[in-house]
């Protein structure tokens, strides 16, 4: 009879679990203290900061003085939610800005959160106020978000969506937290920034730093953890650490140091053969060098991505990112109508009379209409094809003036100047064009950060793709034979190349254009990322009252660094370099060897960067590379083109091979185009996307979860046969 009563009990359990997963699927979640979650009070010491894991800055935040004392919620996990005003309403119950600020503060009490005024040590009339949350309210809003952790090594150190009365089951961070510092950032955040039927505070901080009303708002850095990694990865050349850059940054920024450590890893290949491809056209005058070159990157660089894709399906599977864009919340800047459905793997889904009678109650989800949404993307695209018109008028605009300066005897000056011109162009319109993608993309109302990303990616990489190339797509197959804006005056030829019937572009000055763009790139990235914000941080420091940090609480210190927003521009400056190796490398192949020595260097400024000159990022998850792994294989694709035009009309070596029959010469580039692209086609069937040993894993634990449905359902079975019998007898 005891083991009767167990079963019946395993299977009550087993069913009040399912429904609770269906119930947070769908975006109803009642509530509720846990089981063993003390009611009382948690004290803690009034002067230790530990605790804290978040911060709001505010300048000019005397105000805040009647609330210094430190304030612990009424229950250590009872939210308010009746006290809870939405931020719209909140901010127009006053035009005092500290009137504001209090009220924001109430609203962080009264959700739960465990709140601390701090003075300034450096400016009396600025104030932090520190947050906190008990572990109670954690593991609570873990629960919430229904996310996945890894069990103990005794239970096979698997991934399970996170259970309070489960929590023995899961690995601890550490002695001292259950959860890692940036999980409880992350929870933290997520109930500063969830909506009131979730129990959040429903406060959008983007929202409230752009108005002003909060100076600023940070995670907190660990110095602990830090400095480990200014040890083993700023100041080591050994391999990367990613699992501890992961459990610091999260998957995101893990995912790109990966990519970049690989990426480098590939380029000593591409470097070593271009420096051979180099030494070789100065000893042979037909440019075979070259041309073989253009060949080998092309198949370099698909063989590159295919087996990256088997390095981040490996990653993704370490970190159990799987299934990360169906459990992606909706981001706190996303707007719509509240609507009775859920968004659940990409999808809208609404619920009906069906629905409600499987025992799931219907639920309300915010909703915006695809159709709107998809209107104001083709809207959005008209200011973006301007841009794009306009740069090519400035790029001819800079020909031009190159024209003049040739013109005055200075021909290989005049081509110099116009590279640097044409470079130092590029960068300032790329920004203005970041910020204007960024306008747009904010206004067509993303849901995910996925999506909002992806958008402003594709909406990046078109203008920059034009922007950065097309000086060098003109130069090599146009420039020899052109009349800028139809004028004899400004005919372009090549600095040391006669016009000729057989000859479209300039091989010399290309091979001038690449090394001068991609010099300037590499020099002004490493500016704009390193020098530019250690001299912000610098100049932040010497106009402050008090200069020596030494002293200093942690949050001060963090006070004064600059936010980091995304991987987006990382990830953007790696493709376009990308570009100039696939497309032009073989007009200087010393290319590779430039980019290997800056992205060798690029991991320890952005390492260090991270760590030093910029706040804490929030938590991002990822499944990989995103876009960004199609838009290098559509350069690839265009990468394979371009080297074969190159070959036929620019490098001159299949012309003199075949004494200027150029209707032979277009068959050979058309074969060797062909080749390579099936050859593309060929590797990637041959190279399996995931390696063996993923596969296998994979598979194991679905036979696994199979077979724990089969038991389950084979016991409830067993019960309610052993329920009939019993019945029977008593009858």
């Amino acid at each position: 009879m005891n083991i009767f009563a167990v079963l019946i009990s395993s299977i009550r359990i087993w069913r009040e679990k399912r429904k609770l997963i269906l119930e947070r699927k769908t975006g109803r979640f009642e509530m509720e203290n846990p089981q063993g979650v003390p009611e009382a009070i948690i004290q803690v010491d009034v002067d230790d900061t530990s605790q804290y894991d978040f911060a709001l800055f505010f300048r000019h935040g005397t105000a805040l003085d009647l609330a210094a004392k430190e304030v612990r919620s009424i229950k250590s996990w009872g939210r308010g939610t009746a006290a809870i005003v939405p931020q719209d309403e909140l901010l127009k119950h006053s035009n005092n800005i500290n009137e504001k600020r209090e009220a924001i503060v109430e609203q962080l009490k009264s959700v739960g959160l465990n709140i601390a005024v701090r003075p300034s040590v450096r400016d009396e009339d600025c104030r932090f106020v520190l947050v906190g949350a008990s572990l109670s309210l954690l593991m609570r809003q873990a629960e919430y978000l229904d996310w996945e952790l890894q069990v103990k090594e005794s239970l096979g150190k698997h991934y399970e969506p996170f259970s309070v009365q489960s929590k023995d089951r899961f690995k601890p961070d550490s002695d001292r937290h259950f959860f890692s510092s940036l999980l409880r950032q992350h929870f933290i955040r997520t109930i500063i920034e969830g909506p009131q039927r979730h129990g959040g505070a429903e406060l959008r901080l983007d929202e409230l730093v752009n108005s002003g009303i909060v100076t600023k708002a940070y995670g907190l850095h660990e110095p602990e953890l830090k400095q480990v990694l200014l040890k083993t990865w700023v100041r080591s050349v050994k391999k990367q650490p990613l699992e501890t850059i992961r459990n610091y940054f999260g998957e995101s920024i893990s995912m790109y140091f990966a990519f970049l450590g690989f990426y480098a890893q590939w380029l000593f290949v591409a470097s070593l053969v271009g420096i051979a491809a180099f030494v070789g056209s100065f000893l042979e005058s037909d440019g075979w060098s070259n041309s073989l070159y253009s060949v080998f990157l092309a198949v370099w660089g698909t063989m590159m991505l295919n087996f990256w894709k088997r390095k981040s399906a490996t990653l993704t599977w370490q970190w159990n990112m799987d299934n990360y864009m169906e459990k992606e919340q909706a981001r706190p800047e996303f707007k719509g109508v509240l609507k009775t459905g859920a968004f659940f793997g990409g999808t809208w889904f609404e619920f009906d009379q069906e629905d409600q009678e499987t025992g799931v109650q219907p639920s309300q989800s915010t909703y915006y209409s695809t159709g709107k949404r998809f209107v104001k993307i083709v809207v959005g695209m008209i200011p973006m094809a301007l841009l794009v018109t306009g740069v090519i008028v400035i790029t001819m605009g800079i020909l031009t003036f190159r024209l003049y300066i040739q013109e005055t005897g200075l021909a290989l000056f005049g081509g110099v100047l116009g590279a640097a011109a044409n470079a130092v162009t590029i960068l300032i319109l790329n920004k203005v064009y970041e910020k204007l993608a960024v306008l747009i993309t904010n206004w067509e109302n993303h849901r995910t950060q996925s999506s909002y990303d992806n958008m402003i990616i594709l909406k990046t990489f078109l203008f920059q793709f034009v922007n950065s190339y097309i000086s060098l797509y003109y130069i090599a197959f146009v420039k020899n034979r052109t009349s800028l804006w139809g004028l004899s005056q400004f005919t372009d030829k090549c600095s040391y190349m006669p016009i000729s019937t057989t000859s479209y572009g300039c091989f010399f000055d290309l091979t001038i254009q690449v090394a001068t763009m991609l010099g300037i790139n590499i020099f002004v990235g490493q500016a704009q990322e390193v020098i530019l914000p250690w001299v912000i941080t610098r100049l932040k420091r010497c106009f402050g009252k008090h200069r020596d940090e030494s002293t200093w609480p942690q949050y001060e210190k963090d006070a004064l660094k600059e936010p980091y927003q995304s991987t987006v521009s990382d990830f953007n400056e790696l493709v376009i370099q990308f570009g100039f190796l696939m497309l032009f490398a073989a007009a200087f192949p010393l290319a590779p060897a430039m980019a290997l020595l800056n992205n060798f260097i690029e991991i320890r400024t952005d390492a260090l960067k991270l760590l030093v000159e910029f706040n804490r990022p929030s938590y991002r998850g990822c499944n990989g590379i995103g876009v960004w792994y199609d838009i290098m294989e559509f350069i690839g694709v265009i990468g394979v083109l371009t080297n074969c035009l190159l070959i036929t009309l620019t490098h001159r070596t299949l012309q003199d091979l075949f004494q200027n029959d150029m209707i032979l010469v277009i068959i050979v580039a058309l074969g060797l185009e062909h080749f390579l692209l099936f050859l593309k086609f060929l590797v990637s069937i041959l190279i399996p996307d995931q390696p063996a040993s993923v596969r296998a894993a994979k598979a194991k634990q679905e036979w696994m979860e199979e077979e724990a449905v089969k038991t389950l359902r084979d016991r409830r079975w067993n019960v309610d046969s052993r329920s009939d019998v019993l019945v029977q007898s008593v009858t």
